[in-house]
């Protein structure tokens, strides 16, 4: 079967995550950055986050890339711009680095395809205590069948689909506080927005004809499931604020 990672990982889709680049700029304008500062961004995809936060700040970058091809591409971003950013083959479920490390930490359309317990946990361990979690996620705005959820569960290889109330109750019994919900958009209303679509991609030189198929499989299943997910943003600390 072909895997959805697998097919955006041939297209070289900058901004995958709904929203695309936009509501990551948005997201990162409520960080505090400055060159002091060392961020972490788990799945960083083809790099255009981590690359747009390190020319931004010139701040201490890490990336975090499990898939293979991604990380190629993501490599090359930073190796073309010139960017040093401090790039690992490595999951969100096993941070290889120190305790109490990172300021700012960020994933976008990440947690809902790992272990949420393990990444979670893994995310507060390497944040400091003043450090902050900004997640750009998968949220159901209604609720899902039994079928509806393995329908969507074997097209995309989802671990979790939670509500807006179930992720806040996941960051709290991770150990967050100050559990801020700073946006919420459906499917429907991302797919109005042609501002930032297609904007960032590198193909690879030859694609899969079932990747094209996997593509037009997303787009009907985000016509069909427009009304019942979208993304959420959420600002949590590490300690109260």
């Amino acid at each position: 079967m072909t895997n959805y990672t697998d097919m955006l990982a041939a297209f070289g889709i900058g901004s995958a995550h709904p929203g695309g680049f936009k509501k990551s700029i948005a997201m990162i304008m409520h960080m505090d950055i400055d060159e002091r500062s060392t961020v972490l961004d788990c799945g960083c995809g083809t790099g255009q986050t981590s690359a747009y936060i390190k020319q931004q700040f010139d701040c201490e970058m890490v990336a975090l890339e499990c898939h293979p091809l991604m990380l190629r591409k993501a490599q090359q971003r930073f190796t073309d711009n010139l960017l040093p950013v401090d790039l690992h083959q490595a999951s969100i479920e096993a941070i290889p680095l120190e305790q109490d490390y990172v300021d700012y930490a960020l994933t976008e359309s990440v947690l809902s395809f790992v272990s949420i317990d393990r990444a979670l946990a893994e995310l507060y361990r390497v944040l400091k205590k003043s450090g902050t979690l900004f997640i750009n996620e998968l949220v159901c705005f209604a609720p899902l069948s039994n079928d509806e959820r393995t329908v969507l569960q074997n097209a995309y290889g989802f671990t979790s689909l939670y509500s807006s109330d179930q992720w806040v109750e996941r960051l709290t019994q991770a150990g967050f506080s100050t559990i801020q919900t700073m946006e919420k958009y459906t499917a429907e209303s991302l797919q109005h927005d042609e501002t930032d679509k297609g904007n960032d991609m590198r193909p690879s030189e030859t694609i899969n004809t079932q990747f094209y198929e996997k593509m037009h499989q997303h787009q009907l299943l985000m016509a069909n499931y427009k009304d019942k997910i979208g993304h959420i943003i959420i600002k949590a600390s590490k300690t109260e604020t």
